[in-house]
Order: C-alpha cells, then structure tokens, then sequence
C-alpha cells in the first residue's frame, strides 16, 4: 500500500485538491463582484400607526395580522450569508385607511402599499431587495362596536321519569358584546344551553 502511495504521489495530489478547494471558497466569499440571489421566506408584515386607525377612523384591524410575505434578496455571498428573517423588515402604514372595508396589498416592484428595507449593516452590501410572494394580500379593517345582547335560555331534552325541571333563572338578562361591527350588528341574542 505503502509502495501504491508512493509511486503514484496520492498525498501531494490530495493536499493540491485541498489546497484547491480552500483558494476557490475565499475567493468566492470575498469576490464582492459575484452576485448571489436568495428567497428569504416567513417575513412577518408589521403595520404601522394602528393607534392612528383607532383614535381617527374608529378602525381596528380583524383580518391580516400574521400575514408574512416571501423576500428575494441579492449581493455578496458573505453578506447573504449572514442575512436572517429578523433582519428584513415590511411595514404597511395603516393611518391611510379610513373607512371599514377589504383593502388590497399590492406587492409588485414600485408599489408605494408597503416599505421593503434590510436592518443593520447588511443593508449596505445588498441589492434593494424585492417580495418575491405573494403579489397581494388582503387586510380586513371594520368598526368595533360594543352592545347589549339579551340573553335567552334554552333547556336541552327531557327530565327524567320522576323528575320535574323547575323554570331556570338567569343572573343577567344581558351581555355585553364587543368586536368587528360587521359581526357584532348581526348578534340578536345570546342563548344558553342548560344541558339534560
């Protein structure tokens, strides 16, 4: 074996490929000039000025929060490398919205719904970056209102053989309710369920 190694100089072909392998990984981390694309997925959209929508409009919004986009990103390998989800930030300022209703997001390239940026110093090394996905979403703003519900109550089944239900009492003869207008005006009772 020995002799095989020898003759046919495995050891210095093996540290050359190495040797190979280590100059092309620091020339491929430093070469500033080598682009790298990456889809960052999971990017959580944060909204701005919610207290605004509140104090102003009334508003609150009931569907789109935990929406998250998809991010594609572009530079440096080194400063992909390091780029996280916590480093990209998409804002949508809600302050605009003034009346209940569906607004739709759009997230094509130039669209002024949303504000797209890198935290940090990556920021300087990096493309500006793009939403690859989705290329809208929806946020659901309404009215919150509060009311007063009576409530009813409903016996479920019959006593048994030899037994008498006498008529339920109630503490309240109301409750109060509060939430997304659309959902709330819609409520004419609350019924309690007195199970057999």
């Amino acid at each position: 074996m020995k002799k095989f190694l020898e003759e046919h100089d495995v050891p210095r072909k093996v540290l050359a490929i190495l040797m190979a392998i280590a100059l092309w990984i620091v020339v491929v981390v430093n070469n500033t000039s080598v682009l790298r694309q990456n889809t960052i997925s999971n990017i959580p959209v944060t909204y701005k000025n919610e207290d605004l929508l509140e104090e102003e409009a009334g508003l609150r919004i009931i569907e789109g929060n935990g929406q998250t986009v998809s991010v594609r990103v572009s530079g440096p390998y080194a400063a992909l490398s390091s780029l996280r989800a916590d480093d990209i930030q998409v804002t949508v300022d809600v302050s605009k919205f003034k009346s209940p209703g569906t607004y739709v997001i759009n997230t094509s390239d130039g669209s002024s719904d949303y504000s797209l940026r890198i935290l940090g110093n990556q920021a300087q090394n990096i493309n500006p970056p793009e939403i690859a996905s989705p290329v809208s979403f929806q946020v659901v703003v309404d009215t919150i209102m509060t009311k007063e519900i009576p409530i009813a109550v409903q016996m479920q089944g019959k006593a048994p053989s030899g037994y008498l239900y006498e008529e339920p009492v109630i503490g309240k003869e109301h409750v109060t309710v509060t939430g997304p207008e659309s959902v709330v005006s819609r409520i004419k009772k609350a019924v309690a369920v007195i199970p057999e």
